[in-house]
């Protein structure tokens, strides 16, 4: 109604690029058409006399493709991210739907922003991890993944394919994260607050992978923003009903984070950083020793260089404790060695003095981390 009284017309609103995908139109934002012709590919199905039009080959332009560029809105377009570097100071962005845009368009984003700042990070929104050599050769600094899709498929052998095959392979790093603003909450999926602390300390450990936090995930947020990816419709319902943001999606509804939330990861999160920032010399080695790799509901990532090492074990098995044998002399040629356990159960910072293998319990779902020499 307003667009109507002010403007006197309807712009239509946004919608996915993907066929059939579940979304919502995104009612807030419309589509600015690229080229000042039809698609190339969709003129022998139009008339000649076609007004100009938004549908799913215009917004798909990285695949229909025009021939006349709006070579103002695309100068426009490039110099977004410039423009809030030199004001505001922002050092890195994620190039929204970049995979729709022409390809030279996507290029000169990339290269004006680069230009500018060449430290400026601009993450692409890659979901396939294959396309990673794909996103390096546009320039890209990371790609998004679907880090928060494998992770929660653990008795499908898919966290197990992401550890040790997907991400030591990778040629550009990519978010490690249990969710996003388009996913389910971790504490939403199956196991709950245990599996979102279990993926959260996953996550800051992994070969190739930048450490993500979606905003809420720290204090167990179930309600999603979106039902973007890897969700459904039902998936909006998961507050009590009489909650008053039940069924609200924050990107289209009125929305606060459950900031009374009787627990949280507050403190865990500090801790991983910690431990991180002190180990980013290994785990930027992107080269861990991998652990089990017949048994795909353990993990474990061993990170060694020689002088100092970073040893990860996680229990993917949520209903039974689990026993470790670990055999570090294996990996590091040493007969002794002093594990300084930074994160496990209740007695985190105890050392040990151990021999070239050692025996290590787990319960269901945890996670050890320690440094050792």
């Amino acid at each position: 109604d307003e667009l109507v009284k002010e403007f006197g017309l309807i712009t239509p609103p946004g919608f996915s690029d993907w066929i059939n995908d579940n979304q919502p139109t995104w009612d807030d934002i419309t589509f600015l058409r690229l080229y000042k012709d039809h698609p190339t590919e969709s003129r022998r199905f139009l008339p000649e006399s076609q007004p100009p039009y938004v549908l799913f080959d215009v917004v798909k332009s990285s695949f229909f493709p025009g021939s006349e560029p709006m070579s103002n809105l695309w100068e426009s377009i490039e110099n977004i991210m410039p423009f809030y570097n030199e004001k505001f100071g922002v050092d890195g962005a994620r190039l929204d739907m970049g995979h729709a845009l022409p390809r030279e368009l996507e290029l000169r984003i990339i290269r004006k922003a680069k230009e500018r700042d060449p430290s400026f990070a601009i993450i692409a929104e890659e979901l396939v991890m294959g396309n990673d050599e794909k996103a390096r050769r546009s320039g890209y600094d990371c790609i998004l993944g679907n880090t928060w899709w494998m992770e929660p498929r653990i008795n499908e052998g898919k966290l197990k394919e992401l550890l040790y095959e997907v991400l030591p392979s990778m040629r550009l790093p990519t978010l490690a994260g249990i969710e996003t603003p388009d996913t389910p909450r971790a504490a939403a999926r199956k196991n709950g607050r245990r599996f979102s602390r279990f993926a959260t300390i996953l996550n800051y450990f992994l070969p190739h992978g930048i450490t993500y936090i979606n905003s809420g995930q720290e204090i167990f947020e179930i309600q999603p923003m979106n039902l973007g990816l890897d969700n459904d419709e039902e998936g909006r319902y998961v507050l009590p009903p009489n909650d008053p943001f039940y069924g609200k999606l924050a990107f289209f509804d009125p929305y606060v984070l459950h900031w009374n939330a009787d627990d949280d990861l507050i403190d865990l999160i500090s801790l991983l950083s910690s431990i991180r920032r002190s180990n980013l010399d290994l785990l930027n080695s992107n080269n861990p020793k991998l652990l089990w790799e017949e048994d795909k509901t353990s993990v474990g990532l061993f990170y060694w260089n020689g002088v100092k090492g970073l040893l990860m074990v996680a229990n993917g098995d949520f209903e039974a404790m689990k026993e470790f044998q670990i055999d570090l002399g294996f990996h590091t040629w040493r007969g002794n060695h002093k594990v300084q356990w930074k994160l496990k159960g209740f007695d985190g910072q105890s050392e040990w003095d151990v021999g070239g293998d050692f025996h290590l319990s787990l319960g269901p779902g945890e996670v050890a981390v320690a440094e050792v020499r």
